[in-house]
């Protein structure tokens, strides 16, 4: 297999792909300007890349062009920047969400620190007082986020599934 990593920091996974796939070829192309040099010679079946420099430049067409590939792995975006692309000959897939689980946790649980006034009883118990606090009526949360991780947190939180929202445009192939 015939694999190249895009990216403008490939020592951070170059040693994890070669053990993983020890009898993979692996090139590396750290920049956007080289790119369709390199994947034409090196002619990789398998193009794993980060989005590092923004969108403007991004060389998309030598991507879909290249004959020899048959995957794309995105990582750590979306893939609205390689749209559209043939998928009878293109496989492209994507981390993106990867981390929805860890976010909502995180946005629950800020979400509850300040609709619990978690600020305020840990000023009264550092003063000494050790009433106990208890969720009075009118005590909820709402949430919106982008992409995968909008509505992660109401449902990891037990709310109906449509109290969580999330901006997303149409669909892409």
């Amino acid at each position: 297999m015939r694999l190249m990593l895009f990216y403008d920091r490939p020592e951070r996974l170059l040693d994890i792909l070669q053990r993983r796939a020890p009898d993979a070829e692996i090139a590396c192309c750290t920049d956007y300007e080289s790119l369709p040099r390199m994947i034409a010679a090196h002619m990789p079946e398998v193009l794993y890349t980060i989005r590092f420099g923004g969108a403007p430049d991004y060389p998309r067409q030598a991507i879909l062009d290249q004959p020899s590939l048959r995957w794309v792995s995105v990582g750590g975006s979306g893939t609205d920047h390689l749209a559209p692309w043939d998928p009878g000959r293109l496989t492209v897939t994507n981390s993106a969400g990867v981390g929805a689980p860890t976010m909502a946790q995180y946005a629950i649980a800020a979400m509850l620190h300040f609709s619990l006034g978690l600020p305020q009883f840990a000023r009264e118990r550092h003063a000494g007082d050790s009433r106990a606090r208890q969720d009075g009526p009118g005590n909820g949360a709402a949430g919106q986020g982008v992409g995968h991780e909008g509505p992660r947190p109401s449902r990891q939180s037990g709310a109906h599934p449509r109290c969580g929202s999330s901006p997303r445009r149409e669909r892409l192939a």
